[in-house]
């Protein structure tokens, strides 16, 4: 029901937990996106709440790379994949047309 308060975006931060369990989860993860503008900054507010912090931003960087698109992740981040080759292939099945890694 948090999710449909028309305040929930303005929540202090101590009141929204990051916790493995699938609610707060989800309530993490759209209170991050909420509550910055770009995708660098949602990944890390993200990561900064603390307790599941891989899941809680794996989730909010896939949300704010749908809205802000892929040329917005930080290169740096992008240049710290492990096996690019092989995660292009595996996206390539569902894509054909499109490298998703830029090498």
């Amino acid at each position: 029901q948090k999710l449909f308060d028309p305040n929930f975006s303005t929540l202090p931060e101590n009141e929204i937990q990051s916790t493995g369990y699938v609610i707060s989860t989800l309530e993490a993860v759209v209170w991050c996106f909420l509550n910055t503008e770009n995708y660098k900054d949602a990944v890390l507010k993200a990561v900064n709440l603390g307790s599941d912090t891989d899941t809680i931003a794996a989730l909010t960087g896939g949300l704010a790379g749908l809205y802000y698109g892929y040329d917005t992740i930080p290169e740096k981040w992008i240049n710290q994949i492990a096996a690019p080759k092989m995660i292009n292939k595996i996206l390539g099945r569902i894509n054909p047309q499109e490298k998703f890694i830029p090498w």
